[in-house]
């Protein structure tokens, strides 16, 4: 191709014995090359001291010629902040988490020859600080960007509430730090059974200081109360009141209308008795079970060249208590009053009734008990561990 648009190109260096071009930028110490993510066709990102810093490192190039080379970011073609040396040539522009793309040529004459292409991808540094509670699921289980560096500052504690975690970093520094599946105590919400610890699996090949995991079953829920009574299950009604019995007087009264005659007075003896009381409700339906613990959770944890202290506690989570019993049924509705006989046994066609011989209908029954609580919830758990000691695996 011809050389018609320099501005998209960085003109680095003329690489032979005696001279060099480039741009003067301070360069940290180089990390070292093992600890590189690699990317296409010889560029590879590679860490510096400082974190959330890289640099890319590109292929080696021939000497004696003018080499140009063009970064592509995202949607933008830029030249390349370049730097070159006897140990290399690298590229310090670079923002941690993004994906660089890069052609490369020389002049030859007029013509600019493109002799390389290739991707890379930079990692992500995580540092976590303070108690954290929250953070992308990308960060737990990175898939398209890969993790660099992982610091855990003084006393730092990361939750992962029952999330898996698969890393594998360039490096791992804990100062004391902890990774906690739950809060101690946590408790699913009623109906839901507890959460597993999750599993926690680190591999990587240098990694320093202090580092504590806890691995905790969430507690599961308690379980719903019993349902709501139904109509069925309402107390009998009560018996009536025993019916009153009609004797004389022995007195008379004339009556108000014509024919205007003495006729006998009767009244109750005894009186109608007032009805019985309501039967009680049936008991109310058991309360659910309680749900499951959730089980600790596990880890695997491999580091090659390791001057980290690593402890394991594990815990499962206890079951959920029963639910509460459902209430009892509806009390029976109260006996209907006792009555003085109107047919047989009653007043003689030509007596008057006299006094008050009336009753009253039983009060209504109680609600019946509450049923019973739900059963407790199963435990969770305790999973194994595993970690890499002397090339071996050692698991419990």
């Amino acid at each position: 191709m011809k050389f018609t648009n320099a501005v998209m190109f960085s003109v680095l260096f003329v690489l032979n014995n005696a001279c060099m071009k480039m741009e003067k930028i301070k360069k940290p110490d180089p990390p070292s090359a093992k600890a590189a993510q690699l990317g296409s066709n010889g560029l590879s990102a590679q860490p510096l001291a400082d974190i959330h810093h890289y640099r890319v490192s590109f292929p080696k190039l021939e000497a004696g010629r003018q080499w140009m080379v063009q970064r592509i970011h995202g949607s933008e073609k830029n030249p390349a902040a370049l730097v070159s040396g006897n140990d290399g040539t690298y590229d310090y522009d670079i923002k941690e988490a993004e994906l660089y793309e890069y052609q490369w040529g020389y002049l030859e004459g007029a013509e600019l020859k493109i002799i390389g292409s290739g991707k890379i991808q930079i990692p992500r540094d995580l540092v976590f600080e303070g108690e954290v509670k929250e953070i992308p699921e990308t960060y737990l289980f990175p898939q398209e960007i890969p993790i660099g560096r992982i610091e855990f500052k003084k006393n730092a504690k990361l939750y992962t509430y029952g999330q898996d975690i698969f890393w594998k970093p360039i490096s791992l520094v804990a100062d004391n730090a902890t990774i906690e599946s739950f809060p101690e105590n946590k408790t699913a919400a009623v109906g839901h059974a507890g959460r597993a610890g999750g599993k926690i699996e680190i591999e990587t090949d240098h990694a320093l200081g202090h580092l504590h995991i806890e691995l905790r079953g969430e507690h599961g829920g308690e379980g719903h109360a019993g349902a709501a009574a139904t109509a069925n299950m309402k107390g009998a009604v009560g018996r009536q009141g025993t019916p009153g019995i009609w004797v004389a007087t022995g007195g008379s009264v004339i009556t108000d209308t014509p024919p205007y005659v003495s006729r006998q007075t009767y009244t109750c003896g005894p009186k109608p008795g007032n009805g019985e009381k309501g039967g009680l409700g049936i008991q109310g339906l058991s309360g659910q079970d309680g749900l499951a613990g959730g089980d600790s959770g596990g880890a695997q944890i491999k580091i090659k060249n390791s001057q980290l202290q690593i402890s394991f506690k594990r815990f499962f989570g206890n079951g959920g208590k029963g639910g509460i019993g459902g209430p009892g049924g509806d009390g029976g509705e109260g006996g209907p009053a006792g009555v003085m006989p109107t047919s047989a046994g009653g007043i003689p066609p030509n007596g008057v009734a006299v006094g008050a011989c009336s009753a009253f209908p039983g009060p209504k029954g109680d609600f019946g008990p509450r049923g019973p609580y739900g059963q407790k919830g199963a435990a969770g758990t305790i999973q194994q561990v595993c970690y890499w000691e002397k090339d071996v695996w050692k698991c419990e």
